[in-house]
Parts: C-alpha cells; sequence; structure tokens
C-alpha cells in the first residue's frame, strides 16, 4: 500500500528524525560533452582546431545558468565535474569530454538548466570552429515527501522517538532513488 525509507544523515543530531512535507532532495541529470576539433601541433596552431579552447570557453559559460537564467528563489545546480583531453604537452586533441550533472527541486529550473546548457555548449563550439555531442540522461525526480504520507510518517516517529527529537530542515542538493517509487506507490522518506 506504502513504503518508508530512512536515509543516515550524520549531521543530524544523534537520536534525530526528520519529519517534514515537501521536497526533500533534489531531482537529478547526468550529462556528458564532447568537444570535437582537429590535432595538431602547438607550435603550428592555425593548423588545428583546439577543442581545449571551446572546453574552458563552455566551463566558464556554463557558470552563468544558475546566475542568470534560474529563479534564485529555487535551488538548482549545474556543474561539469571532470574534463579529460589531450596527453602530450605539445599536441591540441582532437577531442575533449567534459562530464557534470543538473539538480533542482523543480521541474522548471531542471528544464532551463538543460536547454541552456545544449545552447551554449552548441553555440560555444561553433565560435570555436569545434563541432560537438552532448548527451544528458535523467536520472532520478524530485523526492517529495506529501502531506497526507508525513501525517502517517508522524504518527510513526512519535512512536518511535520523543516529540523533541522530531525535526525539520532544509531540503538538500544530493539526489535519491527512492523517489523512483514515487511514480507506482505513496512514499515516505526519513533522515535520521
Amino acid at each position: 500500500d506504502m513504503i518508508f525509507g530512512i536515509h543516515n544523515r550524520p549531521e543530524m543530531e544523534d537520536g534525530t528524525v526528520r519529519v517534514q512535507s515537501g521536497p526533500l532532495m533534489s531531482s537529478k541529470s547526468d550529462f556528458t560533452i564532447t568537444v570535437k576539433g582537429k590535432t595538431g601541433h602547438s607550435g603550428s596552431p592555425h593548423q588545428c582546431i583546439d577543442p581545449i579552447t571551446a572546453s574552458a570557453g563552455i566551463v566558464q559559460a556554463v557558470q552563468t545558468i544558475i546566475s542568470r537564467n534560474t529563479d534564485p528563489f529555487q535551488p538548482c545546480v549545474c556543474a561539469i565535474c571532470s574534463i579529460h583531453g589531450g596527453s602530450p604537452a605539445n599536441f591540441a586533441p582532437e577531442s575533449v569530454t567534459m562530464t557534470g550533472s543538473i539538480r533542482s527541486l523543480d521541474r522548471a529550473s531542471h528544464e532551463i538548466c538543460e536547454k541552456r546548457l545544449r545552447e551554449i555548449v552548441v553555440n560555444t563550439c561553433n565560435a570555436y570552429g569545434c563541432s560537438c555531442d552532448i548527451d544528458i540522461v535523467s536520472l532520478v525526480p524530485v523526492l517529495t515527501n506529501t502531506e497526507a504520507m508525513t501525517e502517517k510518517a508522524l504518527k510513526i516517529a512519535q512512536n518511535a522517538v520523543s516529540v523533541d527529537k522530531i525535526v525539520t530542515s532544509s531540503p538538500c542538493m544530493g539526489s535519491e532513488d527512492f523517489s523512483v517509487y514515487g511514480g507506482h506507490i505513496p512514499y515516505y522518506f526519513y533522515w535520521i
């Protein structure tokens, strides 16, 4: 009929349990960007199309998505977390690969991030004479505790701990695949 999950949160005070309705943990999409150029010797830069330079432009421009395109009152993260390209010190590589993630607590912000990420990557690559591939994979939705399930969860918590040990807190931008169950069955997720 319903399911409950528990997540250990070591930063919480010992013996406490978080019971609260609303968004608890963010949705998450992972992305992979491949910037393709033309390899060549660094002594002949005019014969190369350097994907490292284009990638640097992308990394800088992606920082503007959150600061200029999303509602500042809606928590959202769009971050490039890895970048790989090249090995010899004197050659521009053929390609550079970057990976990262988008996290948000609302669908509108998430969609804006995905749209702007695609636009920035494509247009920056065009500006530097590179081509690109971008793959965005939606992994988990926002984990949200409903009012109805929170009422049940509160009664359960009150039977397990004293009232002063039941707490509320802000949501976090970490993600949890327990939220996938919400598409199939009513759920509640505790932090302890």
